[in-house]
């Protein structure tokens, strides 16, 4: 902490948490009782002016009113620390959550559902055998009927040859008839290539109309590219405005973001403003306590010397009353004794020796009258003393108005400087209110503005999806057409296939009349034509044998094509069926298994059966809890597990965290590395042996907790008896290490670090050494329901003795953080300060001689804990006596 302190730093709209609003104005008032000391000893400076050049007073100490001492200036390390709020605590508070895993019943589920698929693989590879077979015999019948029809067909062509040759020489003879017969078949054939040349004509128009259709097609789809091009470009120009807009958005949200963090720096400034007044108002109400508290004494003073002065006159004047009367009674004896005596007082010598009659050797007249001016001689000295004592009075009475009077005015003086201290609040504070009003006028022009700009994105976004249905009607359009293009190219396709059609009719036609030719030629040999048709009648009988050989033959082999196509379509149906099932198969068993790892350690009516007491200590091995008579237990890391323990699981990190706890317990060898061996295994189950767990080699989800170290029980959630609900808290626990928590206001978190050495103040006002482990990165706000202040960050201190700390929980402790560091200073005592009339400080330093003289300083940091104040200058240096005031 430096004093004294400098302007409020900016902290927004936050407010300080009470301890830490306690803890400065503790430091404020520190600071205000220095500050007052050093104002008053600079106005003594001022009046007394006791460092005019001169020789000390004995003792070396300058002649003043108060007692002083020489301390000389030092060189050493100083530090400035801070004193915050701490809780010492058990660190590594947590609860032990029952995990929420498979329920026995979704396990239940998934079982069956795998039994269900292994049922249907069965299934479907039955069908597969089955049809595979059926498919061989049906193709073995369709294959043996093939070699019969080839036989017939072998007999039936021999039969073809024999019948040919006997009409051969039947034929020879009626060759010069078909001669002659040729001629008109020769016509014929010219008229036949007449009617090619007219069909190739036509044919060639229907290729010029597909072509011509072909191009039609090409412009069409020409004019779709185009299109297409044309609705991109007008898309993209949609899509830049909309983006335009969007920038225009992210400017003036930039602009807004700008705004707000100028509204709060100038609101910052406006409470510091604030800050400022009130501190100057504490320090003048301090002032005005100080100046009254000193008045009060000066008058009581004033009124006790008045209480002197009158009973002193009380006093002397009864006195002089008693000395009067004395007088006036020995007068009174004197009358008497020397009245009518005169003559004989006058015989009586001056002395008179022994046996004169009267011991002093004188007349009782005589003596009264030396008693009397004796008597007189009191009386008068009592008169002067009472006069003295009426003046005293009178000074006294005189002085105590005085004081009244100027101590009325030293008040006037300091209450009118406290009424413009509150006016200037006031006006700080009007000027914050008027600061946040301007400031939200802002934001709500730039909001407002920024609502305009998504109005201007929404209807971009709009013109883009508008842009969208136009370019994709337009493309339909085009779509339709080249559509009809193809429909029309088809139906020029069409012409064509017809055009040949027709023309292979008209041959047809032409080789009819061809036939009617040679039969005339038949007709006109009417001897050769009963021989010759009587042997094309047998050719053709045994022709149309063959032919029907030949398509017996054909049929048994389609039918061998057809069987052999089906039995292949019916195997490869039965494959995807069977591998359809293999794969439900694999997905219910990988279902299965996930299901079997995340399994629940308690089942749906499991109840606790023992649960710990708050305050016992758990340590590695030993059990937390029990469910349904099966323990929890707890072993040591920092993994959680997700996942049961088991055979066949795959490698990680949690089994070679299991790995080493079974290892540490002295439960077997060799248990390294993260694969889940038969050593884990046979390890397993001597720990489930050893704890009372079910000896199974396996540990479900649940039946183990891992903890950084030993834990101790501080909360117990559930009864005993109580039914287990996945998820549940069943315990709270702590570590064994002690360890103190700190809120830290985060505007401290750049003076602190990892490793920084830091003081425990115990509630006995014991000190403790104590290091800073961890220093969190994540502010926390206070909510309102809390009392609100500001932001906070989590900052964890080991004690290096936690031994010292005793057992205590969440105990308030008190923290001295550093705040900084100054090496080899300059460093001598606070209260050796003198604040200068025109500003800034000075120490009174003794030099040669012992002349005392001011030295103006400049200072540094203040290290409150010991009262010490880093000065710099170059009239200071180390070794140097300054009088510092015995406060």
């Amino acid at each position: 902490m430096t004093a004294p302190p400098a302007t409020v730093a900016d902290q927004g709209d936050l407010e300080v948490p009470e301890d830490t609003w306690r803890s400065r104005r503790r430091r404020h008032l520190i600071g205000l009782i220095i500050v007052v000391l050093v104002i008053a000893a600079g106005a003594w400076v001022a009046i007394a002016n006791p460092f005019v050049s001169k020789p000390a007073a004995a003792g070396g100490v300058s002649d003043n009113a108060y007692p002083t001492s020489l301390q000389a200036v030092e060189r050493e390390d100083l530090s400035s620390q801070t004193e915050v709020s701490g809780t010492l605590t058990y660190a590594g508070a947590t609860d032990i959550v029952l995990p929420a895993g498979t329920a026995p019943s979704e396990l239940s589920q998934a079982q069956d559902a795998v039994a269900m698929a292994e049922q249907a693989l069965g299934a479907d590879e039955s069908a597969l055998q089955t049809a595979q077979q059926g498919n061989a015999d049906t193709l073995e019948q369709s294959q043996e009927s093939v070699p019969a029809a080839q036989a017939t067909l072998a007999a039936d062509e021999a039969s073809l040859k024999s019948t040919e040759v006997a009409n051969s020489q039947a034929l020879a003879q009626a060759q010069a008839s078909v001669q002659a017969a040729q001629a008109t078949l020769a016509s014929d054939e010219a008229g036949m290539k007449s009617t090619d040349v007219a069909n190739s004509q036509t044919v060639t128009q229907a290729k010029q109309s597909v072509q011509a259709a072909l191009a039609t097609l090409a412009s069409d789809q020409a004019s779709l590219k185009s299109t297409e091009v044309a609705n991109s470009q007008a898309l993209a120009e949609a899509e830049s405005s909309v983006q335009a807009a969007q920038a225009g958005l992210g400017s003036d949200e930039a602009s807004l973001k700008s705004t707000e963090v100028a509204n709060s720096q100038a609101v910052a400034q406006a409470k510091a403003s604030v800050q400022a007044a009130q501190a100057a108002l504490g320090s003048d109400e301090a002032s005005l306590a100080s100046t009254e508290a000193a008045n009060s004494q000066a008058l009581a003073q004033a009124d006790q010397a008045l209480q002197s002065a009158r009973a002193t006159l009380a006093t002397d004047t009864a006195t002089l009353s008693s000395d009067e009367a004395t007088l006036s009674a020995d007068e009174q004896k004197e009358t008497a004794d020397c009245r009518g005596n005169g003559a004989a007082i006058a015989k009586v010598p001056a002395a008179s020796g022994p046996g004169s009659g009267s011991p002093s050797g004188s007349t009782p007249c005589a003596t009264d009258q030396a008693t009397v001016a004796s008597q007189q001689a009191v009386v008068n000295a009592d008169k002067q003393k009472v006069s003295a004592d009426q003046s005293a009075v009178t000074s006294a009475q005189g002085n105590v108005p005085a004081t009244k009077t100027k101590n009325t005015q030293t008040i006037q003086q300091v209450q009118s400087k406290l009424t413009a201290d509150r006016q200037a609040i006031t006006s700080a504070e009007a000027n914050v209110a008027a600061t946040k009003t301007k400031n939200t006028q802002t934001v709500q022009q730039i909001q407002s503005k920024l609502t305009t700009d998504q109005q201007a994105i929404t209807s971009a976004e709009a013109n883009v999806a508008a842009t969208k249905t136009k370019n994709a009607q337009t493309v339909q359009q085009v779509q339709a057409k080249v559509t009809a293009d193809e429909q029309a190219l088809t139906s020029a396709g069409g012409n064509v296939a017809s055009t040949k059609t027709k023309d292979t009719q008209t041959v047809q036609q032409v080789e009819a009349k061809l036939t009617a030719d040679q039969q005339a030629i038949s007709a006109a040999e009417a001897d050769v034509a009963a021989t010759r048709t009587k042997n094309t009648q047998s050719v053709q009988q045994v022709q149309a044998k063959v032919t029907a050989d030949q398509q017996a033959l054909s049929t048994a082999k389609g039918d061998v094509g057809a069987t052999q196509v089906k039995d292949t379509q019916t195997a490869q149906q039965a494959a995807a069926q069977l591998a359809a099932a293999q794969l439900t198969l694999s997905q219910d068993k990988a279902t299965l298994s996930t299901d079997e790892q995340e399994a629940d350690v308690a089942g749906e009516s499991s109840t606790y059966t023992e649960l710990p007491t708050v305050g016992q200590v758990v340590s590695r091995g030993q059990e937390l809890f029990a469910i349904g008579g099966q323990p929890v237990v707890l072993l040591y890391g920092t993994v959680t597990p997700w996942r049961a323990f088991a055979p066949g699981m795959t490698p990680g990190e949690d089994v070679e965290q299991l790995n080493a706890n079974l290892a540490a317990l002295g439960y077997g060898h060799g248990l390294m590395g993260n694969n889940f061996t038969a050593a884990t295994e046979a390890a397993l189950l001597r720990l489930q042996s050893a704890v009372g767990l079910s000896p199974t080699g396996q540990l479900p989800v649940g039946s183990v907790d891992f903890q950084p170290g030993a834990i101790r029980v501080t909360a117990v959630s559930p009864n005993l008896g109580a039914t287990v609900a996945p998820g549940q808290a069943v315990i709270s626990v702590t570590l064994l290490s002690r360890q103190v928590q700190v809120a830290l206001d985060s505007s401290l978190q750049s003076d602190v670090k990892d490793g920084d050495e830091v003081s425990i103040v115990m509630p006995n006002n014991s000190t403790l050494p104590g290091t800073v482990t961890y220093v969190g990165t994540v502010a926390t706000v206070p909510s309102a329901n809390s009392g609100g202040g500001n932001p906070t960050i989590n900052v964890d201190i080991t004690p290096d003795n936690p031994a010292a700390t005793g057992t205590l929980d969440q105990l308030p402790v008190e923290v001295w953080i550093t705040e900084g560091t100054a090496n080899n200073a300059l460093v001598l005592p606070v209260d050796a300060l003198l604040a200068l009339a025109g500003g800034g400080y000075a120490v009174e330093a003794v030099g040669a001689g012992g002349v005392h003289h001011l030295v103006g300083v400049t200072l540094g940091l203040f290290d409150d804990a010991d009262g010490l104040v880093q000065v710099s200058g170059p009239g200071i240096f180390a070794g140097q006596k300054v009088v510092v005031p015995n406060v």
